[in-house]
This record gives C-alpha cells, sequence and structure tokens, in this order.
C-alpha cells in the first residue's frame, strides 16, 4: 500500500490567496533572503512586514478585494513590495511598465478604471501627470496621514483578482485580462511540484513586468523562492560577439 509523500514545495496544501502564502514562508523561514536587487536585499520577514504595511496604507484608502491597483515601478525592492502590497490589501495589481508608451499607460489607467497607483518617489511626477484627475499617487516608502480612515476590513478569497495584464491590441484596442488568485496559486503549485519553485530555487527576474510571464517570477516568494531583480540594462538579449 502507498502513501502520500509530503509536499517537496515550500507551498501550504491548504489555502490559495497569494499574501496567506506569503505569510507562511515569513513564519517559516524570517530571515531566509527573498529578494535580491544589486546590494540590497529582503529578507521573507522584511517583505511581509513591508507589504503588509503598504496593504494597510491602501485599505485605509478604500482598497479592497477585486480593486485594481496600478504598479508603475522599475525593476527594484519597490516592485516586489508593491505588488505583494497591493495583494495584502486584498487587491489586484495592474503593472504599468514606464517604458510603454504614453497613449497606451494613459488608456490603461483610464479603461482599467484605476483610482490609485503605487510608484516610486522619482517617478511620482510622471505618473501623476499620466494618471486620470483625481488619482491617488504613493510610494511603499509613504507614510499614513493623520487623516486617514481605518483599514477596511477584507476577506480575501481565492477567486479575488490577483492581477490584470493588458493584451498588446494588435488586434485592436487592448483590453484587460483578469487572473484570479487560485490560477496564479494552481501555476506555483505546479512548478514547485515540478521542482523549478521552492526554497531551494533562485530566480532571475528579468521579464518585462507588463508581460503575463513575468508574474510568476515576481510571485515566486509563496514558494520560499530567493529571487534576483535584474537590473534594465543586464537583462537584455546577450548578442554574439
Amino acid at each position: 500500500m502507498k502513501t502520500a509523500s509530503a509536499p517537496t514545495s515550500g507551498i501550504p496544501l491548504t489555502g490559495s490567496h497569494l499574501p496567506d502564502l506569503l505569510a507562511h514562508q515569513a513564519a517559516l523561514r524570517p530571515d531566509a533572503t527573498a529578494v535580491d536587487y544589486r546590494d540590497t536585499r529582503l529578507s521573507y520577514g522584511e517583505l511581509h512586514r513591508r507589504s503588509r504595511d503598504l496593504g494597510d496604507r491602501l485599505a485605509r484608502l478604500g482598497i479592497g478585494p477585486d480593486t485594481c491597483v496600478g504598479l508603475f515601478t522599475e525593476p527594484s525592492l519597490d516592485l516586489m513590495v508593491g505588488a505583494w502590497g497591493i495583494l495584502a490589501a486584498g487587491a489586484a495589481y495592474l503593472p504599468l511598465s514606464p517604458d510603454y508608451p504614453e497613449d497606451r499607460l494613459r488608456y490603461m489607467l483610464e479603461d482599467s478604471g484605476t483610482s490609485v497607483v503605487v510608484t516610486q518617489p522619482q517617478l511620482r511626477d510622471r505618473v501623476t501627470a499620466l494618471a486620470p484627475r483625481g488619482t491617488t499617487v504613493l510610494t511603499p516608502q509613504d507614510a499614513p496621514s493623520e487623516g486617514d480612515l481605518p483599514p477596511v476590513a477584507s476577506v480575501p478569497a481565492p477567486e479575488h483578482l490577483a492581477y490584470v495584464i493588458y493584451t498588446s491590441g494588435s488586434t485592436g484596442r487592448p483590453k484587460g485580462v483578469m487572473i484570479e488568485n487560485r490560477a496564479v496559486v494552481s501555476q506555483l503549485r505546479w512548478l514547485a511540484d515540478c521542482g523549478h519553485l521552492g526554497p531551494q530555487v533562485t530566480v532571475l527576474q528579468k521579464t518585462p513586468m507588463s508581460f503575463d510571464a513575468a508574474q510568476w517570477e515576481i510571485l515566486a516568494p509563496a514558494t520560499g523562492a530567493r529571487v534576483v531583480m535584474g537590473a534594465p540594462a543586464s537583462t537584455a538579449t546577450p548578442r554574439p560577439s
């Protein structure tokens, strides 16, 4: 008689919401490196704490499940904290590449109904100029203001959205594709079960953030993997000499 073997990945068997999986990893290995970028790093404990802080800030703005929040960052620790902070609020992140044409960025912001954008200090003015009037622009470093409302209690569920990716628009206007938490968790579990993700794996995050293929790299910490963020110039396709 065969018995079921224990899972080899760091993903718990229960739970299909991404912030719960990150919390599991932070409790299991708080000092292990979650993200590396150049000469800086975030441990699992730090990534979980900083993303929860940002999630609380977003919740105080009324952000909750199935709300779309823009993520306008260059490759950096801010990208990772931003994505996981939006998820911590129960919301879905909308990747907005700074390399995209301004007309496309404006269209994505307006079409998605995004009212809040998470960015970096050096990009704040650019986002403010691009976004519709009344859009709130903040960074992971922003502290809550004194007039903020109490956090909005949310009960995240597997069917709530994790992120929204826009198509290229080559056959018409770009369309937002909505991806649920449970779909992402299912993919991450499969990659972990195949040995491609997990505490023993280091992932190079090099795919441009606005491509769907980049999302499993950004969300790999859910499995206990270490993510190394590649600087833009270092991730270009090598050319033969």
